[in-house]
C-alpha cells in the first residue's frame, strides 16, 4: 500500500490523515485509504464529509484523484469555494480531481442534497458465522425495496475483531443501492480489531444533519463513555438545541437499559445512564437507537423513545418473548411527523 497513516485525530474530531504523494491528506467522517502515488479512495460514513489537502511545504503544484464511496442518491462535492464539481445522481461512486497550488491547504465537502419527506433504516448485529450475511442480505433488499435512502448499522459485523470479516462487511455493504453508516460493536473491536474498524470506516463520535435535523453516531461499545466523548455529547446536544434543530437522533451500539425482566445486556455504570437519562430528556432527543442485544424492542422513558434493534442475522436473544425477530426498522421523517416500524423476515 502506497502512502502512511499519520494520524489518527488530526484537525477535528472524527478525522484520519495520511500522506500520499507528498501531500497530507485529513479526511473526517469516514475511512482513507491510498490507492496509487496520487490517489485516495474514501470511504464515506456519514453524508457530510471533508477532505483536507496539505500541500504547504512544497513549492510544486500538486494533483490527487479522489474517489468518493458510499454516498447518497443526488450527494455532490463542492469546492472551497462552494463550486460543485461532482455529483453522483444515482449514489454511485463520485470521482474528482483536485489541484493544489504551490504552498496551499484547501478543504473539499462531500454534502448531501435531501430535503422534504426522508426515510433511512437502522439495523444491527448482523454477524453470524452460518446465516448472518445472508439474512443480512435479504433484509438490505427489502429496505432497498421499501425506498430507504440511507441505514445505519448498530455494530457487530464481525465476530472478535475479525479483520477479514469487516471487509467482507464493508464489500456487501457496496451492493447496496443506499449507503451505510456504522457505528463499531463490541465484537468489532476485540482484540485489534478497532484499529482495522478505524481504517475502514473513520473515527467516532461523528454528528451530521439532515435539514434540521441532527444524528449523533456515539462510540460505547465498550460499555460505557470515556470523559472526552461525554462531553462532546453534551456540547453536540446543546449545540442542536441552540440552533433549533428539528429531531435529534442519538444512535450507540449498547443501550442504556436492557428491557428484558431479570437481565442485564445494557451499559454497566448505573451513574452514567442515569446521567445520559437526564441528558437526553434535558436536550429534547426524540429517539435514542441501539443494538448489542439480538432483538427488538421500543419503549419510552422520559419523553424519549428508546429502541433497540438487534436483530440483523445474530442469534437472537433468549426471553426476547416477541422481539426475537430478524428485522430492521425503518423510520420515516415528514416534517413534525416521526414514524419507526420494523419489518422482519
Amino acid at each position: 500500500m502506497i502512502g502512511r497513516l499519520i494520524a489518527t485525530a488530526a484537525l477535528f474530531t472524527g478525522a484520519l490523515t495520511i500522506e500520499v504523494g507528498g501531500v497530507k491528506a485529513t479526511f473526517s467522517n469516514g475511512g482513507i485509504e491510498p490507492r496509487g502515488v496520487d490517489q485516495l479512495q474514501l470511504w464515506a460514513n456519514s453524508p457530510q464529509a471533508t477532505l483536507m489537502l496539505d500541500n504547504s511545504l512544497h513549492a510544486g503544484f500538486a494533483g490527487v484523484n479522489t474517489t468518493w464511496q458510499n454516498v447518497i442518491s443526488g450527494a455532490y462535492v463542492s469546492t472551497p469555494e462552494g463550486v460543485v464539481i461532482g455529483t453522483s445522481r444515482d449514489g454511485s461512486a463520485l470521482h474528482t480531481q483536485l489541484t493544489m497550488q504551490p504552498r496551499e491547504r484547501q478543504h473539499w465537502s462531500l454534502k448531501p442534497n435531501m430535503g422534504g419527506t426522508y426515510r433511512f433504516a437502522v439495523i444491527g448485529e448482523t454477524r453470524n458465522p452460518q446465516t448472518g450475511a445472508q439474512t443480512f442480505g435479504k433484509l438490505g433488499k427489502d429496505m432497498g425495496n421499501r425506498q430507504v435512502q440511507f441505514a445505519v448499522h448498530l455494530g457487530n459485523a464481525a465476530a472478535k475483531g475479525n479483520v477479514s470479516q469487516l471487509q467482507v462487511f464493508r464489500e456487501q455493504l457496496r451492493s447496496f443501492p443506499f449507503p451505510t453508516y456504522c457505528l463499531p460493536g463490541n465484537e468489532d473491536i476485540a482484540g485489534g480489531g478497532r484499529k482495522a474498524w478505524r481504517q475502514l470506516f473513520g473515527e467516532m463520535p461523528e454528528v451530521f444533519s439532515i435539514g434540521h435535523d441532527r444524528f449523533l453516531l456515539v462510540d460505547n461499545a465498550a460499555g460505557t463513555l470515556d470523559k472526552p466523548t461525554y462531553a462532546w455529547l453534551e456540547n453536540t446536544l446543546k449545540r442542536a438545541n441552540d440552533e433549533h434543530a428539528r429531531h435529534i437522533f442519538v444512535f450507540l451500539h449498547q443501550p442504556l437499559v436492557d428491557v428484558r425482566p431479570g437481565l442485564n445486556q445494557g451499559m454497566q455504570d448505573m451513574a452514567q445512564v442515569r446521567q445520559l437519562l437526564q441528558l437526553f430528556q434535558a436536550h429534547r432527543v426524540h429517539t435514542v437507537f441501539a443494538g448489542h442485544i439480538p432483538m427488538y424492542a421500543r419503549e419510552t422513558r422520559r419523553g424519549v423513545y428508546y429502541v433497540t434493534s438487534g436483530g440483523g442475522g445474530q442469534k437472537l436473544a433468549p426471553l426476547a418473548g416477541a422481539g426475537a425477530i430478524n428485522h430492521y426498522v425503518r423510520v420515516e421523517v415528514n416534517g413534525d411527523d416521526v414514524r419507526a416500524d420494523a419489518f422482519k423476515l
